[in-house]
């Protein structure tokens, strides 16, 4: 059985910086419903803009998408996110 750790992840909006615990294995879909609780942002306008580490770009996610809502926050690669 795989012991469930909680992550604290960095996210701005609004220019505020808001740290948000999550387990690493939530599903980006329940990660964006965390972000709904604390920003009242739509879940159609949610989006979340991801820093990559290994080219310095970075890569948008919209949690309440198909083809992201079921990755787990490890498969998307996020530790640290900008919410708009």
């Amino acid at each position: 059985m795989e012991e469930s750790r909680i992550a604290r992840i960095s996210v701005t909006w609004r220019g505020r910086q808001l740290d948000v615990d999550a387990d690493p294995n939530c599903t980006v879909k329940e990660f964006g419903q965390l972000l709904q609780d604390l920003t009242s942002v739509k879940p159609e306008t949610l989006k979340l803009i991801v820093p990559q580490s290994t080219n310095k770009g970075s890569k948008l996610i919209t949690p309440f998408s198909d083809p992201h809502s079921r990755l787990t926050l490890n498969e998307a690669d996020i530790s640290k996110v900008r919410c708009g």
